[in-house]
């Protein structure tokens, strides 16, 4: 069996635990899950062929080195894991993802073992649990996507999942200073994954947002299943476009970098890693970004912006303070529409009050009189107060508006 077409099983637990992995070290890791047999009591070294993963992630250019640190990587990454014990106890384990990685010089494989705390959530399932074919996320260039397709491949006989906001943004590892504002999580995170799995895999899905206020509280995904079958000659072809593609956007970003450090092998092995693990877009923005902050040292300057993505957090601080200025715009002009209706209700009041006191002034003695005491019987402001006279004039002009309404109808 082609190592594409083994089976991931993983604990509902495990696979909606929070965590944030790169594309690479999640593909590696349902390698390894997938090498798990039914059988298996404990947790045993499993063994990753360097030659067969790189076939299998189509990375042609990943290097013996490169795979290897990425091992080394697993061994300090967290997983946050959640759940209620046979008590009806909330439990919850933080740990890492191997214990061990070994690689012996010259053998062409790397032994990797799983952390025993993650024994129960790997060894054994025999309910609660997810599976899927290695293919469907072994093709897959986002992290999002890949984590966004086990947490909904688990609903998929469900056809829906909810989440809040805040629910899914920790289970994609997405830490509290990116994508701030929702319509870059929506377009990075939500439409990216949502049009890569539809290509890709044999699920997708459509998404609602169930708003709080003005804010996005809640995301609700729709589940939809699909077949893809592909000819042998259909992926040869797809093969060759993907690989002509990467030296396509290669070369794009190559041509942004400062003239002269356009031929430095430190920022080629850079840009081409990056593009390999974080995508174009990625990569772009880091550029630009080192090409207008950098004043001395690019080559360092530009691969600390590429690994920690210092682009990001300058973009979204200028969206934030861009949105900030818009929402302070909007609240300046709530302002002013609100006196704007606030003189109008007084101009219309004035208006009536004076039509009231032309009404007052052609009624009958009588008439008026009977008006009079009983406006002086409700009046508490003594007769000797000098504004008297101000409240009591007011005080029967509303009387007059309130026995006769249809006077005033058009107000």
């Amino acid at each position: 069996m082609e190592q594409k077409d083994l089976a991931v099983k993983k604990s509902n637990y495990l696979n909606q635990a929070s965590y944030k992995l790169s594309v690479i070290e999640q593909k590696m890791i349902a390698l390894l899950a997938a090498q798990i047999s039914d059988d298996d009591t404990d947790i045993h070294s499993c063994s990753l062929n360097i030659k067969a993963f790189r076939a299998l992630t189509g990375i042609e250019s990943m290097n013996y080195g490169y795979i290897v640190d990425v091992a080394k990587s697993l061994m300090d990454r967290e997983v946050h894991i959640r759940y209620l014990d046979d008590k009806g106890r909330k439990v919850e384990i933080i740990s890492k993802w191997l214990s061990s990685s070994k690689y012996i010089e010259g053998s062409g494989t790397v032994s990797m073992r799983f952390d025993p705390e993650l024994k129960p959530f790997l060894l054994q399932l025999k309910s609660r649990y997810t599976r899927y074919r290695l293919a469907n996320i072994i093709q897959l260039s986002s992290q999002f996507s890949i984590r966004l397709y086990e947490l909904l491949k688990q609903y998929e006989s469900l056809k829906m999942r909810e989440f809040t906001l805040q629910e899914l943004r920790t289970c994609l590892g997405i830490e509290d200073n990116q994508y701030r504002l929702y319509a870059d999580f929506k377009r990075r995170v939500l439409v990216a994954s949502q049009k890569e799995l539809k290509e890709k895999c044999d699920i997708y899905f459509e998404f609602g947002e169930i708003k709080k206020g003005r804010s996005v509280d809640r995301i609700l995904f729709h589940i939809m299943s699909q077949e893809l079958p592909l000819k042998n000659s259909d992926l040869e072809e797809k093969t060759v476009m993907s690989k002509n593609d990467g030296l396509v956007m290669f070369c794009e970003l190559m041509e942004l970098v400062r003239p002269e450090y356009k031929t430095s092998e430190a920022v080629k092995i850079d840009i081409r890693t990056f593009l390999q693990k974080e995508g174009f877009d990625y990569v772009k923005r880091n550029i630009l970004y080192a090409n207008a902050k950098s004043k001395e040292n690019y080559i360092s300057f530009l691969c600390k912006s590429l690994t920690s993505d210092y682009a990001l957090r300058y973009t979204e601080e200028a969206e934030i303070k861009k949105e900030i200025s818009k929402q302070d715009e909007i609240a300046k002009q709530e302002i002013l529409e609100q006196k704007h209706q606030e003189e109008k209700k007084i101009e219309a009041e004035y208006e009536i009050h004076q039509q009231a006191k032309a009404i007052l002034e052609n009624l009958p003695e009588t008439e008026l009189e009977v008006l009079k005491a009983e406006v002086s019987a409700s009046m508490t402001l003594s007769s000797k107060a000098p504004t008297y006279s101000v409240f009591f004039n007011r005080a029967l002009e509303s009387l007059v508006i309130s026995k006769h309404p249809e006077l005033f109808a058009s107000h």
